[in-house]
């Protein structure tokens, strides 16, 4: 009995061996067979990478620079930094909690010569504005030829009880796909497409009543030169939009204060001759003036340009017409906003 005991025990310590050596065997096939199977994501072509990482958020796509080389060298690609797309929706104290104005200046300075199409959307929070200007007056640094558009939502702080927003129900005269620079093959509306920015806060201007305002202000932009007449085509020979030309009529009838800023001074000059504006220089000074020819055909007008430096703005006490450069001028956002601030200024004076 003893004996076929250990018999019986020298077997089944024996089977065990066996059994953990198999087991043993089977687990290096399965690891070799894992190994194999597994892709080596550091070889995967360049092209798919891109793809991929077009479709990350900013921060999961800085964290995937990081897997390898090739996928830092994706990272870095032009290709990758065409469009660019941004949100400062909360108070940005932790790169984890949200796009990091630090980390959108190093992408925007490096990526400023690659940039087509720059879109960020601001929360109503003084921080995120803040931080918003500030990228602002960076992407204005940018060469404008190769910056298409900046979009950016509009902060809360900025609805002021009193102000009301007007439109003109028309056609624009083109539309523009600034993702490539080119004329798009389709038809939008102003007042569409000033309710998206205004974000529906909006009226038909020829709606606008002068007897239940003090001023009006015209913003200016290259859709006044385009739309609301069309001085982009026909220089000073331009003819003016029917209820532009009467909005600006009734204030100045009424002896109501007329705010321009940027390439708008040109309706006045238009509407008024011998009345007193300005946008910016008569001469190109340092680059700073490119469209500085504006000024001669607004004397060709019969009215008088006076020049100006971008902060500052000028007043005709005569016509109570206040007028500043703004985006005539090259310059950083903050000098172009202290202009238009003393343009605003003005015009509430004399409101």
């Amino acid at each position: 009995m003893k004996r076929g005991r250990k018999t019986n025990e020298a077997n089944s310590s024996s089977s065990e061996e066996t059994a953990e050596k198999e087991s043993k065997r089977h687990k290096s096939v399965d690891d070799k067979a894992t190994v194999v199977q597994s892709p080596d994501w550091g070889n995967l072509l360049q092209d798919i990478i891109l793809q991929v990482f077009q479709y990350l958020p900013l921060l999961d796509r800085a964290h995937a620079s990081q897997v390898c080389r090739s996928w830092n060298q994706v990272f870095h690609m032009p290709d990758l930094w065409r469009c660019f797309e941004f949100e400062l929706n909360q108070p940005a104290t932790s790169y984890l909690r949200a796009t990091h104005p630090e980390l959108i200046k190093q992408i925007i300075k490096r990526h400023s010569n690659h940039l087509q199409y720059v879109s960020f959307k601001v929360d109503s929070s003084k921080e995120s504005a803040e931080a918003a200007c500030d990228i602002l007056s960076q992407l204005v640094n940018c060469s404008l030829k190769t910056l298409g558009l900046i979009s950016t939502a509009r902060p809360s702080f900025m609805d002021l009880p009193k102000v009301k927003i007007f439109a003109p129900n028309i056609e624009q005269r083109d539309v523009v796909n600034h993702l490539k620079g080119s004329p798009a093959d389709e038809k939008r509306n102003v007042l569409v497409e000033s309710a998206r920015l205004a974000r529906g806060n909006i009226q038909d201007l020829a709606e606008l009543k002068v007897g239940e305002f003090d001023a009006v202000i015209f913003p200016g932009g290259f859709g006044v030169a385009k739309n609301l007449c069309s001085w982009a085509v026909d220089g000073k020979n331009c003819t003016i939009n029917e209820h532009v030309n009467s909005t600006l009529q009734a204030f100045h009838s009424a002896k109501k204060p007329i705010g321009l800023c940027c390439i708008s001074p040109v309706l006045a000059a238009k509407v008024f001759p011998g009345c007193e504006v300005t946008v910016g220089q008569d001469k190109n000074v340092d680059g700073r003036y490119p469209d500085s020819e504006t000024a001669s055909a607004i004397t060709e007008l019969g009215c008088k340009h006076i020049c100006k430096d971008v902060s500052e703005s000028h007043v005709d006490k005569a016509n109570k017409i206040v007028t500043t450069c703004a985006f005539m001028c090259k310059a950083p956002l903050h000098e172009i906003f202290d202009g238009i601030g003393t343009m605003v200024e003005e015009v509430l004076k004399l409101a």
